[in-house]
This record gives structure tokens, sequence and C-alpha cells, in this order.
């Protein structure tokens, strides 16, 4: 089984990429571009993300029904040609023997053709003699896993020439190297750090931190899985400073960092919490949160700041409740002096109408010849005018009320001017000594 995203080979049980750690897609009833290596239903003619014409030379086809009986080391990398051979298999079906070779370009001039020889051995690794192939029209930097170059049929090894390239500026270089390095290993981070170091480093690194940082030869490898020439500063691939990474890859370090962060994050939640804190509940919360803290910044000086405050209210609090009480008192003695005061108004009212009753009870006459009798048992008398009414009378706020006899009907009021003389709209009226008939 080979991966479908860097075409690597697997055991058949491997759920994962070893090397790229990948998971891995069953390749049955399935496509996979030469290009970008997206996987593509059965049946489809077109790459469904790059557009890539797919046929039946894709490798991911070929390896379904070949079986590979050779595999070179993976990630061989031309020094001179700034090269990967990233795989090369040698695949058996029946009578027909093909190679498969992929490759990585990493210099920083594209290539429009190459030249390659692929040095034939048999299986007691007898030369064969070579086969040369003509890598055409290529438009990216990988290439090469979906042209199957045919081989002699007992062909169970090769070896690998870089012999000519021609880049799209139109320069050609020829090589007359056949040195092959191995790039090292890419070592996962998970396997080298904590999970708090790599949780502070991806943090820093946008989440693209995968693998340890290597510098080889004239090459770089990127954390996130990128190999690229050594004259760059960042990665090509996401733009990460690979200085950075080296100089930033510190467990204890990072560790330190991560809890630096974690500090600075709760310190930020209680600061932010107090600026919206405004009763004792809230500043209390406060003051858990700054206590989690310690001495970290002014946390101690928060602390101190939430219990004044806390202080605060409460005196505010008891201040209130005390000028509570006292309103309550006042309007209470208010409302008391107010009940007394109508009582005492009323007695003295009843008063003066008592003692003005008894100083006008007598015979009144007014100037055209009316005559009223006002007696002093219970407030009645006669009032008389060619004929006699019993009435009943009250004095009230300086004035005789004349009344009918049931007190419902108010028939004359005299204003009282002094003590013997009265008025009324159109009379005058004089208290006599005596009795005067009609």
């Amino acid at each position: 089984m080979y991966c479908n995203n860097c075409g690597k080979k697997l055991p058949d049980t491997a759920k994962f990429c070893t090397h790229c750690g990948q998971k891995v897609k069953p390749l049955v009833n399935s496509n996979v571009c030469s290009q970008c290596g997206t996987v593509n239903k059965e049946g489809i003619n077109f790459c469904i993300k790059c557009g890539q014409k797919l046929n039946s030379n894709n490798i991911s086809n070929r390896v379904m029904d070949f079986k590979p009986v050779f595999e070179l080391p993976n990630d061989l990398y031309n020094m001179e040609a700034s090269l990967i051979l990233n795989s090369g298999v040698i695949l058996v079906d029946g009578n027909q023997v093909e190679a498969i070779l992929t490759f990585t370009n990493l210099s920083d001039k594209a290539i429009n053709a190459m030249k390659v020889k692929i040095n034939q051995l048999d299986p007691f690794n007898q030369e064969l003699g070579s086969v040369e192939y003509d890598y055409l029209d290529l438009r990216n930097q990988s290439f090469g896993n979906n042209k199957p170059i045919e081989m002699k049929l007992n062909t169970r090894s090769m070896s690998i020439e870089i012999l000519q390239i021609v880049y799209t500026d139109l320069t050609m270089v020829e090589f007359n190297t056949t040195e092959w390095k191995k790039l090292p290993t890419k070592l996962m981070l998970t396997e080298l750090i904590s999970e708090h170091a790599l949780e502070q480093y991806n943090k820093e690194f946008v989440n693209k931190a995968k693998y340890k940082p290597l510098a080889y030869l004239n090459l770089k490898q990127c954390t996130c899985g990128t190999v690229y020439l050594d004259n760059l500063e960042s990665c090509p691939q996401c733009g990460i400073n690979f200085n950075r990474l080296v100089e930033r890859l510190d467990e204890e370090q990072l560790e330190k960092d991560y809890e630096a962060d974690l500090l600075e994050k709760a310190y930020q939640q209680a600061c932010n919490q107090l600026s919206n804190a405004s009763i004792i509940s809230q500043y209390e919360q406060c003051i858990s949160l700054f206590e989690q803290l310690s001495d970290y910044k002014d946390s101690l000086e928060q602390i101190e700041y939430c219990k004044n405050q806390i202080n605060e209210q409460k005196e505010k609090i008891k201040e209130q409740k005390k000028a509570k009480k006292i309103k309550l008192v006042i309007v209470t003695l208010v409302a008391v002096v107010m009940i007394l005061a109508g009582f005492g108004f009323m007695q003295y009212k009843k008063h003066l109408n008592k003692m003005g009753s008894q100083m006008y009870v007598g015979t009144w006459k007014s100037e055209d010849q009316m005559y009223v009798y006002v007696l002093n048992d219970d407030f009645t008398g006669t009032y008389t005018h060619n004929k006699s009414l019993n009435i009943m009378w009250e004095y009230k706020n300086g004035n005789i009320l004349i009344k009918n006899e049931e007190g419902t009907i108010v028939l004359r009021v005299l204003k009282i001017i002094d003590d013997n003389t009265a008025e009324t709209t159109n009379n005058t009226w004089y208290k006599v000594d005596q009795e005067e008939n009609v």
C-alpha cells in the first residue's frame, strides 16, 4: 500500500503515513491526481481540484495492478542539481517491467525538461545497460509520478543519474554526478517536546509547527515539512523564518512562556471583571481571581483595592439604613404632630364657636323690622317677619347661620361686625336689649 499524499510505501495495515503523517485513504475505485495528489472518484477524467487530466498511467492506479519488486530509499538529494528524488520503484506485471520516479525541484528556477539515465541491474546485480528518459513540458515543482518508464524484463534494481536540465528561462545545465544523499528523517515535534511546549510553539507559529526544523547540507527543513535551499531566510510554503524556528525550539523556555501566557490571560480576565464590578459580590469574585495569581504584577494591590471598595459599599449600606430609620422616625413624628394639631384645632374651633354662640345669644333686629330670637338651648330660636318660624342657628367663622328647623337650609347669614352689629347682603342688624313684638 502507498500513501495517497506523498506516494511512500506503507504496510498494508497502516492507518497513518509514517513519512508525512497523513491519514491513509484506500485507493480502490479512485484516481490520484499526478499534479496535486487529490484523490478523485472513479470515472472522473479531470482532477476536481487542479483540472489535471487523469489517465490510466497514474501511479496510484498502476500500483493496484503492478507488483513492486524494488524501491530506492526515499528522499534522496542531489546537491549539484538541487533536486530531490522522492521515490523510485520498479513494478512488475507479467511480461512488463516499469520504473516510476518522483522528483521535487528545489532550485529557484522552474524546470521545463529533464533528461535522466536509469542504470538497470538484474537480480544478481549484473548490469543490463541503461535507459534514458526525457521528462518534458514540466509545469510543477514536483513531477514524475505519472510517467512510467519501460525497463528490461529481468531488471530488479536500478540507480539514477541526472544528465541534463532545461529551465524555463531556456538555460540548460549538464550534470556528471551520480551522488545522492539521504535526507534526514523528519522528526515529529510531538515526540520531542511536551504538549504544553508544543502548544506554545504552535501559538507563535500559527499552528503550523509539525516537525523539528533541520539544516542539512545546503538545505533547510521547515517545521511545516517543506524542504528548501538555505539561501532563503523563510520557508517558501508557510513564510516562517527558519532561524526564529530554531531559536524558539527550547522546551524549557517554551514551558515557562506557556505558564506566563496562562498567568497573563488569567490576569487580563480578572482585570476585565474588575472594570465591570459595582457590587460587593462582584468585588469578592475579583478578589478570588487575583488571589489565584499570587503576587503576579499588581494582583496584591488589586486585592486591596477590591477590599476597600467592599468596605466602602458596606459603610454606604449602613448609612443608607440609618438614614432610612431617621426618615421613618421623622415621618412618624410629623404624622403624630399633625394628628394632635388637627385634634387641638378642632377643639379650639369648637371652643370659639361655643364662646361665640354664647356671646351672640339674644334678639337681633334688622333695619326692615325683621327679628331673630337667638336662644342658647340647643342652638334654636325663632325668626319672625309677618310670621314666626322655628329655626336652628350656628355660629361659624364669625357668622351666624340661620337655618330651617331641620338644619338643612341656610335662610340667612349674619356677618358679625362687632358684638352688637351684623350685616346681611341688604340689611344691617342690631342686637337689642329686649324683645319687641312685630
